[in-house]
């Protein structure tokens, strides 16, 4: 084989491997532990909030240390049993993944736990997407939303907070426990073919979370979506490159 024809067939081999991988490969397992997203989540300031490479987060204020679950979070008040304090996502070619770290339990306490909204547009209020978090459809995966907004008080801020209806699309692995003394962690993964047209086109994403009054909100904007080229379109381009080798091939031996 001459040296062009072998260069061209190294750079058909890279297009195929490099478009098959996805740009983010952090595969993450759905059980409640958070090391595979490389932070700690400790009571008395022991956390470390900064994650893996690849992956995109938003880390607001540990209230650890407020003993009377009164202090100011953000916008509202709650100490840590209300506290949003933090909200992670990364993707493979398959699942979009999702963690939050908060010290509000699954029971709630006189206000629950709100669902984690995705949105695929400017208006995270009005959010296409969500998944909902506690409930016989825990994990559940819903477009056609009518959102739940909390407060008054906190409108504008927190919004949305919870599903109060919508169309349910798929069920997800989701876990809720507690992690510490004062932490839980929501973790879930999502079918990306659930999501359609709005993850293939590559557009950007918002997520979301809070609990139905809004006390405290955590939110990653925006996170961006690399697609990967579907096997059938890599093997046209390959095979075109090959073809157009070998016409170069017999044009030189001319």
């Amino acid at each position: 084989m001459k040296q062009g024809s072998i260069a061209i067939l190294a750079i058909v081999l890279g297009i195929v491997v490099l478009g098959s991988s996805p740009v983010f490969a952090l595969t993450m397992t759905v059980d409640g532990a958070v090391s595979d997203w490389g932070i700690t989540v400790a009571d008395n300031n022991g956390s470390s909030w900064t994650p893996t490479a690849g992956i995109f987060y938003s880390a607001g204020e540990d209230q650890f240390n407020d003993n009377s679950n009164s202090g100011q979070v953000f916008p509202g008040y709650g100490g840590q049993r209300y506290d949003a304090e933090g909200l992670y996502a990364t993707y493979d070619a398959d699942f979009l993944y999702l963690l939050v770290v908060t010290g509000l339990r699954p029971e709630g306490w006189k206000w629950k736990p709100g669902d984690i909204a995705i949105a695929f547009d400017n208006d995270i209020t009005q959010a296409e997407f969500g998944v909902e978090t506690t409930g016989g459809n825990a994990g559940g995966l819903y477009n056609n939303i009518t959102w739940g907004h909390g407060l008054s008080n906190w409108s504008g801020v927190s919004d949305p907070t919870e599903i109060v209806s919508g169309h349910l699309l798929g069920g997800n692995d989701l876990v809720y426990q507690q992690v510490s003394e004062q932490h839980y962690v929501i973790e879930t993964k999502i079918d990306l073919s659930l999501f359609g047209d709005y993850w293939q086109e590559g557009k950007n994403f918002k997520a979301h979370w809070t609990m139905t009054c809004g006390n405290d909100a955590v939110d990653i904007d925006p996170v961006p979506i690399t697609t990967v080229p579907e096997p059938s379109m890599l093997l046209l381009i390959g095979l075109g490159l090959v073809g157009i080798a070998g016409v170069s091939r017999k044009h030189l031996k001319k």
